[in-house]
């Protein structure tokens, strides 16, 4: 009787590639989190590479999620 060998704990490069594109989202999404929420701060004034790390997230929230979504179809059709 032959043993089957085990899949287990193994993901194809297509499934990796696809779930890459979906955290690329993910940060996208947390990005635009972070831009407004301390654009939208009032209390005392920020540490100044805070301020910029919110400038910078709220500026390129969008492009990192079409960049995504972009992946993500690439991949999926593939």
């Amino acid at each position: 009787m032959a043993k089957k060998k085990s899949t287990r704990g193994t993901t194809s490069k297509k499934s990796n590639k696809s779930r890459f594109a979906l955290w690329v989202i993910v940060l996208g999404v947390i990005m635009f989190l972070t831009g407004a929420g301390i654009f939208a701060y009032q209390g005392a004034p920020l540490h100044p590479i805070i301020s910029k790390i919110g400038t910078w997230s709220f500026i390129l929230w969008l492009p990192t999620v079409l960049l995504g979504l972009i992946l993500r179809f690439i991949y999926r059709n593939s």
